[in-house]
């Protein structure tokens, strides 16, 4: 079925159509305007032991352990986007650079990231033989970004409904309703709410079994598609920052094996080898932390604190530790494997056996 941009707004005095679920998640490559400002705020509660946030590597919004995160988002087309996160929830676009705990602005093929933390602006240019890019209209870490994501593990294995919904940002919406067959998940619906007009993605709600209320929840709490100016994506690192020039390609990291996927949909498990110094079975811990300086050092101690915390579990594969939250769980064994998935421990266990 070929649909084009779609928009869904009523003429006066007609009946508002309600758009079918193959039309939303089609909407969803297709929103009909190229700039957007807005602001977002996100929730979440992924039920992340404390420390354990750097052994985990999450996309945004999701590397927040739980919490809430407010940022303001420029967009420009497929090549353009700044997306600046708030230190504090309530302020508004004027914030000033120095207020902010990270910003990343995307200027066709450069990516500048400036981390107030440290006051270091890394500039990250594609090399000339990089593969392209697959089209980002919307900016990573916006509810569009978590949308894509979300239908990325659809597959068929859920029932896909559209339902009414109250208006998000000032603007008119309707909201795909994702409800996965699966019993093994962890997910126990996913909401995407959309402009009716525009089919920008607004809100994305992300719910959990082990939860009352979502896990993961962002939306705009304001939103304009007036034109953005060129001068939002300039960015100027501050007087007396750090800045660092690195360049993505082909050859600039090494190659990262590709996990073993057992089982399909919602439940599938990722089993692989984890990639990282000072892995069980891979590097001793005094080998961790040689040669770091003393930031690094305490950082590196913290995260193997955080590991040696946590609970183990054992099987015919060997043994490990666990990690369990409210939206995935994970064991990191101790000959250096891993197993992923949004499913319980118990799932994990068996996809391990399955491996073996």
């Amino acid at each position: 079925m070929a649909v084009g941009a779609i928009g869904w707004a009523a003429s006066a005095g007609a009946v508002d159509p309600r758009p079918t679920a193959e039309e939303l998640l089609i909407a969803v490559q297709q929103p009909t305007v190229t700039d957007l400002t807005g602001t977002t705020l996100t929730r979440v509660d992924l039920g992340l032991p404390a420390g354990i946030e750097g052994l985990v590597d999450l996309p945004a919004p999701l590397n927040a352990a739980s919490g809430e995160v407010a940022a303001q988002v420029w967009v420009d087309g497929p090549d353009r986007q700044r997306i600046t996160a708030l230190a504090d929830v309530s302020a508004t676009a004027s914030a000033a650079v120095a207020d902010t705990q990270l910003s990343a602005v995307r200027d066709g093929d450069t990516v500048v990231v400036w981390s107030a933390e440290d006051a270091t602006a890394t500039t990250y240019t594609a090399a000339p033989d990089a593969p392209a890019k697959a089209d980002a209209a919307q900016t990573p870490g916006t509810p569009a970004e978590v949308a894509r994501e979300a239908l990325a593990v659809l597959g068929e294995d859920a029932d896909v409904t559209v339902a009414d919904s109250p208006p998000m940002a000032g603007r008119d919406t309707v909201a795909l309703v994702v409800d996965p067959r699966d019993t093994k998940t962890l997910v126990s619906q996913v909401t995407i709410t959309f402009d009716r007009e525009t089919n920008v993605v607004l809100g994305v709600q992300v719910g959990s079994t082990k939860l009352p209320g979502p896990a993961v929840e962002t939306a705009f709490t304001a939103v304009s598609y007036d034109q953005v100016s060129s001068d939002v994506f300039a960015f100027t690192p501050p007087a007396g920052a750090t800045v660092v020039d690195k360049t993505m390609g082909p050859d600039s990291d090494s190659p990262k094996p590709e996990p073993e996927v057992i089982g399909d949909g919602w439940s599938a498990v990722a089993v692989g080898e984890v990639q990282m110094p000072g892995a069980p079975g891979q590097s001793a811990p005094g080998d961790l932390i040689a040669g770091l300086d003393d930031e690094q050092r305490s950082t590196a101690m913290q995260a193997l604190g955080a590991y040696l915390s946590l609970p183990t579990v054992s099987g015919t594969w060997g043994s490990g530790r666990v990690v369990a939250g409210t939206l995935f769980s994970v064991i990191i064994t101790d000959d250096g494997r891993y197993a992923v998935g949004a499913v319980d421990v118990e799932t994990l266990v068996a996809a391990l056996a399955q491996q073996r």
